[in-house]
């Protein structure tokens, strides 16, 4: 198992919490728990931290944020898909990231309804062009088009002001997904042209 991890590309630390996440002896929602948490020790601060807490219906994480200030943490919820999918690492890494990039948005104040399309924009372009964090393993092409494509759709719901605020970072999604679009056996697709809203 060890060996085959290697190969995987995930390192005896991302193991460690594979491993355990897999444990049918204690039960599913404590491990889902309990990978969110380790995920962040090993590879975040932990001070954007507040709890993790388990909703089996919640589709994969979602974040609500603690306190005010400077001094908000995220209350991250955690769903039995993201635990039936741990063996994705490197995703699930960069999905735990994505909810801190929330936390950090809060505190630089961009809360409220009207900044939720602009937050999600920038959450999942950060995990879209962020590389997979080094032993997690490898981060396939479709499943990084997805996540750039996921960025995009977010991209097609902002106004007009928006959009030509952050035009350069749309260019930046659509070249990175020129590289990994039909790739690796892949059936080609098109990006998103209209308001896509995807967790």
């Amino acid at each position: 198992m060890l060996v085959a991890s290697f190969i995987m590309g995930r390192d005896v630390h991302a193991e460690a919490i594979v491993t355990k996440a897999k444990d049918t002896d204690v039960p599913l929602g404590d491990r889902a728990v309990e990978a969110v948490k380790s995920i962040v020790r090993e590879y975040y601060d932990e001070s954007m931290l507040s709890e993790v807490v388990y909703s089996e219906n919640e589709g994969g994480l979602s974040t609500t944020p603690v306190g005010r200030g400077n001094a908000i943490k995220g209350k991250i919820t955690v769903g039995k898909y993201f635990i039936e999918h741990i063996d994705a690492f490197a995703r699930r890494v960069l999905q735990v990231g994505h909810e801190l990039q929330h936390v950090q948005q809060q505190r630089d104040g961009m809360g409220g309804h009207r900044d939720q399309d602009k937050r999600e924009f920038l959450a999942h372009s950060w995990g879209a062009l962020e590389p997979a964090k080094t032993g997690t393993g490898h981060l396939p092409d479709a499943q990084r088009r997805d996540m750039i494509d996921a960025a995009l759709g977010f991209f097609n719901c902002l106004g007009e002001d928006a959009q030509r605020e952050f035009a350069a970072k749309k260019a930046e999604l659509l070249r990175r997904r020129e590289g990994v679009n039909g790739t690796r056996g892949n059936a080609s697709t098109q990006p998103p042209t209209v308001c896509r809203r995807v967790n």
